[in-house]
């Protein structure tokens, strides 16, 4: 059993704490993925006390994407004193839900 995994997907680094199978991570939007795709994440950086300079060798994480999915809205208000100018914008960020499928490193 692997303690911790860390991975790397468009600049984010995404953890896996309890690496058991069935793990459920939610990542930035993939618009190029259906539900029921597998994925498959290279850039590795660490696998429990063995770390890469910057990325291991041969290691990947493969999972499966469940569904799309959008965020709560997020609240932006602008303001400035004392000139009566007041913006309230929101937007509700999308989200992909991805199964953990399996971990490999060589």
């Amino acid at each position: 059993m692997l303690n911790n995994v860390v991975f790397e997907i468009r600049g984010k680094e995404y953890s896996i704490i309890n690496s058991e199978k069935n793990n459920i991570i939610f990542i930035d939007y993939q618009k190029d993925k259906k539900a029921g795709d597998e994925i498959i994440f290279p850039r590795v950086l660490n696998i429990g006390e063995k770390f890469g300079k910057p990325y291991l060798d041969g290691a990947f994480v493969i999972g499966k994407v469940l569904k799309h999915r959008m965020r709560k809205k997020i609240i932006i208000f602008k303001y400035k004193a004392k000139k009566r100018f007041t913006k309230k914008q929101g937007f509700r960020p999308r989200y992909t839900e991805v199964q953990v499928l399996s971990i490999k490193e060589s």
